[in-house]
Order: structure tokens, then C-alpha cells, then sequence
């Protein structure tokens, strides 16, 4: 039977879409890079954090590993970032997603559900908690969450399975009382390699990042919306078991 919810944070809960190519632009700018094109600029340094291993960032901060793809994006158009120059990018991406991230519909509705049918509730992020924090204070989560495990803090990140049994222990329940929703494959693998369910929210995307995922670490649902999980959490609740969840959207 279901007795906690854990979140994502970025992606799931907090919408920063296009946030990222935002910052580029302003970032381009800053640092006199303007003839470049933001957005095959954006493009690449997207590819180039999706590369970076998880051995090759464990112990990195948010912003260290943010730096090195940033890095390494410009070094491809002969540009050669200097520490004060990253620095500058860095404080440019932090102030845009602090001041435009806002919460998805059904940010705050889902988890106050999860609470009043009795639930516990977490959330698990790979971010600077800093940010995280101050932003879960501004749009009020915050105080719908029993736990926040957030990487920098606890120098692990998703998918290792440690972050997930830190949650779990918090929570005070067993990976089979709980459900983790997320949004990417770091949520998705971790959650199901430790033995939680696991929902995907969509929001409009296809989800062909999960291809080659063997089926034992699929989502055992996947919806379009937040608000959508409604009732399929309230089936675990009443002991239904995940068989009884659908897979699709």
C-alpha cells in the first residue's frame, strides 16, 4: 500500500522550460560572443551535459558541472573560457531560472492531495540548493514537503540509488510504499533500480528518451499532467498494487 510520494523538482513540479536558451542569449552577450548563435549555441551545450558521465561529475556541484559543458560548447567555436568568465555565465543562468521559474499546473494541488489522503511527501533534486530552496520558499512548496534530498547538499545525485534511500529513510517507509514522479531517465532508472514505482510526466513531450531502457526500469505510468496522477495515486492508496496502473499516456 502507497504511504509517500516523492517529487522531481526542475521538469516535474517547476517549469524553467526555456529558461535555459534564455540565459544563453544574455550569456552570449555578457561575455561579447553575440555573432554567435544562440540557439545552436544552447543546442550544444545541452548535448554536452547530456555527455558528461555521471563518474565524470560525482562530487561536483550544480555549477561546476554547468561550467565544464559550457566550457567545452565554446571550445568547439575556438573560444576559451577563463574562470571569471564562467563565473559570469554561471550568475546569469542562476538569476534568470531564480526570478522565471514558475510552478506547473497542479504544482502545489498534487502534493496537497498526497497529504490529505495521508500520504508523506518528499522531493529528491539533482540542484543547487540554494536556488532549489529559495525558489521551493517563493511559490510555496516548500511547506507541502517532508523531506528535501537535494544533491549538492548531499553530494550524491539521481540516478544513484543512495539519494533515493535517503529519502526513503527520512520518510520512515519502505520502497514499496512509495512512488517517485519524475520527468527524466535519472528519475525513472534510480527509482525503479531501488524498487519504488514510478511515474513520468510528460507535458507535451515524447518520451523516446526511455528507448533503450530495459522494461524492468520503464515507468509504470506515464501521463501528460500532473493533476493526472490523481487517480492512480489514490488506487494505491486503496492497496489496488501497480498492476492497476496504465502504462501510456
Amino acid at each position: 500500500m502507497l504511504r509517500a510520494v516523492l517529487f522531481d523538482a526542475f521538469g516535474t513540479l517547476l517549469d524553467a522550460r526555456g529558461l535555459h536558451l534564455e540565459a544563453t542569449k544574455h550569456i552570449l552577450v555578457d561575455l561579447g560572443l553575440s555573432h554567435l548563435d544562440a540557439d545552436e549555441v544552447h543546442e550544444r551545450w545541452d548535448e554536452e551535459l547530456l555527455a558528461l558521465e555521471p563518474q565524470a561529475t560525482a562530487g561536483l556541484s550544480t555549477w561546476d558541472v554547468f561550467k565544464r559543458s559550457l566550457r567545452a560548447c565554446l571550445a568547439k567555436y575556438g573560444v576559451l573560457l577563463g574562470p571569471e568568465e564562467l563565473d559570469i555565465a554561471i550568475e546569469v543562468l542562476e538569476e534568470t531560472i531564480r526570478k522565471r521559474t514558475k510552478p506547473f499546473h497542479g504544482a502545489l494541488k498534487l502534493p496537497a492531495f498526497c497529504r490529505e489522503l495521508g500520504l508523506k511527501v518528499g522531493l529528491i533534486s539533482n540542484a543547487d540548493g540554494e536556488l532549489l530552496r529559495s525558489i521551493l520558499r517563493q511559490t510555496g512548496l516548500e511547506k507541502l514537503m517532508d523531506v528535501v534530498i537535494i544533491s549538492d547538499e548531499v553530494r550524491i545525485a539521481k540516478p544513484d540509488r543512495r539519494i533515493f534511500l535517503m529519502a526513503l529513510e527520512a520518510l520512515g517507509v519502505r520502497p514499496d510504499e512509495a512512488m517517485m514522479v519524475g520527468d527524466w531517465r535519472p528519475d525513472v532508472i534510480g527509482a525503479k533500480e531501488v524498487g519504488l514505482a514510478c511515474a513520468l510526466v510528460l507535458w507535451g513531450r515524447e518520451p523516446s528518451f526511455l528507448l533503450d531502457l530495459p522494461r524492468e526500469l520503464m515507468p509504470d505510468i506515464m501521463v501528460e499532467r500532473l493533476l493526472d496522477l490523481r487517480g492512480p495515486i489514490l488506487s494505491l492508496c486503496l492497496g489496488q498494487g501497480r498492476k492497476g496502473l496504465k502504462r501510456g499516456t
